[in-house]
């Protein structure tokens, strides 16, 4: 799976000065949709959707260019993108619900549940795996790690033990996607569930997203956008960083339209699902052994915003790329999915910027 580092730079943009409110968000509508054209017209990305929920209510969801270029179908709000690493955030919930349930504790030893080398007198636990601190081997970022598209869960293992440790659990944070991976390998021996039935019955079912799918069982769901290389090529499987969803599994096979993602991001958040204590936990840094904090929680991104606290993440895989951020002092929400394989930071930043400027609680 690729990574896009994603580093927020906030610049001063005339063009998005502090906008009055007219009926309806309308003042809101036009420089959305006019910021979205301009990087389909520039050839950034062949299609983008944009979305923004306020007060519990969505209002903005639109989508521009195509999922499609060569039957010319456009981006609609029936279009459904995959979420690449989006997926950790419903991990992370999966987890906890576990935990709710007394089948499992974040301080287990993950040895417990993999008797492997990697794991054995490590003290590596779950939580250090949904914190990004155990210190293990991230395959993904490895340049020789094998077809791993075709591993089974004891090949994977195997590949695992065959790097060395970057560092002691809870030394320091590095995001990684293998220690998620695991943790979808523990939900399912702890439910005795396959990863996309727990996904279904105990996430997507109570909060009632009928178009948010697992994609590592779902291999051609209707409606679902091509993606797309930099070029505008196609992006397949030949692709060099082309992910099987089964093999993505915890760390980034979810997929679903633009409407689904707005809602269950907040919905989590808001406390839909989980206790107020696993909130807390979730939006609270993990600590390091040095006291130092990081700026991840479980499953989320902690990060100040224009001067908001802001709770994210975001997706990066298989030509799809997305962002979701939660403002709960404003209980905003705004996210984008886009088909193209590039860089989306400059649009995302504008973009956070022109709807964080807008005055909604005037409207």
């Amino acid at each position: 799976m690729k990574n896009f580092i994603l580093i927020t730079i906030f610049c001063s943009f005339s063009l998005y000065t502090k906008l009055s409110v007219a009926d309806n968000f309308e003042g809101l509508k036009i420089p959305l949709s006019k910021l979205a054209n301009e990087y389909i017209e520039n050839n950034t990305f062949v299609g983008i959707q944009v979305a923004v929920r306020y007060e519990n209510k969505e209002i903005f969801n639109n989508g521009y260019g195509f999922a499609n270029i060569k039957e010319k179908i456009p981006f609609t709000n029936n279009t459904i993108v995959a979420l690449g690493s989006n997926t950790k955030t419903f991990t992370s919930t999966a987890i906890q619900l576990l935990a709710n349930q007394e089948l499992i504790n974040l301080n287990d030893q993950v040895e417990k549940y993999f008797p492997i080398n990697t794991f054995k007198n490590s003290n590596i636990t779950i939580r250090n795996l949904l914190c990004h601190t155990s210190g293990i081997a991230d395959i993904y970022e490895k340049e020789n790690y094998g077809n791993i598209n075709h591993s089974s869960l004891q090949k994977f293992s195997n590949l695992v033990d065959n790097f060395p440790k970057s560092s002691n659990p809870n030394e320091k944070y590095e995001y990684n996607n293998t220690g998620y991976l695991f943790l979808g390998r523990i939900i399912e021996q702890v439910s005795q569930q396959s990863l996309g039935d727990f996904y279904r019955e105990s996430i997507i079912a109570p909060l009632g997203l009928s178009n948010t799918l697992y994609l590592g069982d779902t291999f051609s769901p209707l409606n679902m956008a091509q993606s797309y290389d930099e070029d505008f090529s196609l992006f397949n499987s030949e692709h060099e960083d082309y992910t099987e969803y089964r093999i993505a599994h915890s760390a980034g096979a979810l997929g679903g339209t633009i409407h689904d993602y707005l809602l269950w991001h907040q919905s989590i958040l808001q406390g839909k699902l989980l206790l107020k204590e696993n909130i807390h936990e979730m939006k609270k840094p993990c600590m390091l052994n040095d006291g130092n904090k990081t700026k991840y929680g479980l499953g989320l991104e902690i990060k100040r915003v224009e001067g908001y606290n802001a709770f994210s993440h975001g997706g990066a895989i298989n030509g799809f790329t997305s962002d979701a951020y939660y403002f709960p002092e404003r209980n905003l929400t705004i996210v984008f999915v886009s088909n193209t394989w590039t860089n989306p930071t400059e649009f995302r930043d504008k973009l956070l910027e022109l709807v964080l400027n807008f005055d909604l609680d005037d409207e």
